[in-house]
């Protein structure tokens, strides 16, 4: 271990020159770290594993979610390339020394899958290893540790092969000037804003993440931090908060004083670890008592936008999207050179069939967002463009923290959350009706990339104009059904509501065949209509009883006074029948 300290310190003085005191203390807390939870080892042969594949020209980096990517001692070892010292405002030590104690399991990236070379490394070093879980580009390998004093360890590699870039950058424009680019160059941030990223990121971006960027507009990398945390469509709702309370300069956000002060900087809204640890461990119990207590409790989780990240995690992340794009834009040559050459390394084909991908699903969709003001409807709409390898059109649709895709149809149709209350439904009945009143003018927007958005803008009618005979003919015609088998019958039961001026009904289907019956549900049951009829001979009575039972739920159901969730909680047996949105 002294040796190795000492190899950590002549890196830190060719790097620095005289050693600044703030990265004298990083170091000495790192490597009393190391040393206490017996990491020497390890660390020491991960720095001679990355140089040894370097010598193959493969590069290695870190995942993720590990610590380690914000170590002073890794980043001097050239096995992280972000340098904590640059960014005081991320407060990385104690997350870096956290990794010490509890992780000797070390995941790599690697862009060649050289498993050969690692395992050749790794014997030359007369270590006892273990090849364990190998399947396809997933490789492990437990080490047992050959020094007293430290624990055994395991290395994990993972083959990506568009990993390589920010080295590559680096080498070309001068690592020095590579690692003092500004954190919140004008020109980078709007390229940024407007999303022209592909082959600046190397991972997709969700729909929700997308939209953070274009509403937050971050102005540097901390901010694009923020963004980047955003990544559930179900909590679209805190995205909204952010804003809001960002642009009305709110600071009150439980009523809390200290809770709202850490919350302050992402603007009310709990998005990463670093604040919920605050927040745990703060004793409110005892400080505000019992009552007031379980008030902040319920605001604090009703505050996180889940799921949250570690915010040195995200913030590395969006450093590395934010040098790639400030690459782009101050050096265009060098850019182009390593993303679309094949010259540089054999991963650069790989590259470039990612970001024609990429270039596709986000650069050439046009997305617009409509609120209440354009619908007339509770929510956010969200529309885009007709995308390749979409085949049905169709949007997303936000309301009470709830988020669903709905078809642009005749009979729009919509993948219903699961936890979805009466309230969301009625919801849901109201943006069906909207679609059906717009569906003409959304289909244009959707499948025309030339179809101006204020065009779009301008023909929208809202929902909220019209009379209640209006909205009644805009209902959809929609059906719910019940798997029938769990109670002893093989067939499966529709149940529709009302649109036309025909009777009410069910149908009773036969899985995998054309039999079928329908029923009325005026008076008596009775079935009016079928075919293959004597297939349902021997439960004929059982159906009818069963129908019998529920028939006012079902009507309520046809005549829109009950929703399918209403229906399926008041329907008898209604615990043994499987419940499906269709």
């Amino acid at each position: 271990m002294t040796g190795f300290k000492q190899d950590i310190l002549n890196l830190a003085r060719i790097k620095f020159g005289e050693i600044p005191k703030d990265v004298e203390h990083r170091l000495i807390a790192e490597t009393d770290a190391i040393k206490d939870y017996g990491r020497g080892e390890m660390l020491h042969t991960m720095w001679r594993l990355v140089e040894e594949l370097k010598k193959h020209d493969i590069n290695i980096c870190l995942t993720l979610g590990q610590g380690y990517n914000v170590s002073l001692v890794c980043y001097l070892l050239g096995i992280s390339s972000f340098n904590p010292i640059d960014h005081p405002g991320i407060k990385t030590e104690s997350y870096a020394i956290g990794a010490f104690k509890i992780s000797s399991e070390i995941v790599f990236k690697i862009d060649k899958d050289q498993s050969a070379v690692i395992d050749g490394f790794l014997n030359s070093l007369r270590y006892e290893v273990a090849r364990m879980d190998v399947s396809g580009d997933f490789h492990s390998r437990q080490i047992k540790a050959g020094c007293e004093g430290n624990s055994d360890f395991a290395f994990e590699f993972k083959y990506e092969p568009n990993i390589g870039r920010t080295r590559i950058f680096g080498e070309l424009i001068g690592w020095d000037k590579f690692e003092k680019i500004p954190t919140d160059d004008v020109e980078t941030m709007k390229l940024i804003h407007d999303i022209d990223i592909y082959g600046a990121t190397t991972s997709s971006l969700a729909p929700i993440t997308i939209e953070a960027i274009r509403e937050i507009k971050p102005s540097n990398v901390e901010k694009l931090a923020d963004a980047l945390s955003f990544t559930s469509e179900r909590k679209y709702s805190h995205l909204l908060k952010y804003l809001e309370n960002r642009d009305t300069g709110n600071r009150v956000f439980t009523g809390h004083s200290k809770i709202d002060e850490i919350l302050s900087p992402t603007h009310g809204v709990l998005l990463n670890t670093s604040q919920l640890v605050q927040i745990f461990k703060m004793p409110l119990r005892s400080e505000l008592g019992e009552t007031a207590y379980k008030v902040i409790r319920g605001k604090r989780r009703s505050l996180m936008a889940s799921p949250i990240v570690d915010r040195c995690d995200i913030y590395v992340k969006a450093y590395d999207l934010y040098r790639s794009a400030y690459v782009k834009v101050h050096y265009p040559e060098i850019f182009k050179k390593v993303i679309e050459s094949n010259s540089n390394s054999s991963n650069m084909s790989a590259i470039s069939d990612y970001i024609k991908f990429l270039n596709n699903r986000l650069m050439k969709v046009d997305i617009t967002n409509l609120y209440q003001d354009d619908t007339g409807i509770e929510g956010m709409i969200m529309i885009s463009r007709k995308y390749p390898g979409q085949k049905i059109p169709c949007l997303r649709y936000y309301v009470q923290d709830i988020a669903m895709s709905v078809s642009i149809e005749d009979n729009p149709k919509a993948m219903l959350p699961k936890s979805i209350d009466g309230s969301v439904s009625t919801k849901y009945e109201g943006i069906v009706s909207w679609i059906i009143l717009n569906r003409p003018i959304l289909l244009e927007y959707w499948n025309n990339a030339e179809y101006p958005t204020n065009c779009l803008l301008n023909s929208l009618k809202k929902l909220n104009e019209l009379n209640e005979d209006e909205i009644e003919e805009l209902r959809p015609f929609d059906s719910t059904s019940y798997a029938m088998r769990r109670i002893g019958l093989p067939y499966v039961m529709w149940v529709y509501t009302y649109k036309t001026e025909s009777s009410p009904i069910v149908k009773i289907t036969k899985p995998s065949s054309k039999s079928h019956i329908i029923v009325s549900l005026q008076g008596d049951p009775e079935i009016i209509e079928g075919k293959g009829l004597e297939s349902f001979d021997d439960d004929i009575d059982n159906i009818e009883n069963w129908i019998r039972q529920n028939r006012d739920n079902l009507l309520a159901y046809w005549t829109h006074e009950i929703d399918s969730v209403d229906l399926s909680e008041r329907l008898y047996d209604k615990d043994i029948m499987k419940f499906m949105y269709l």
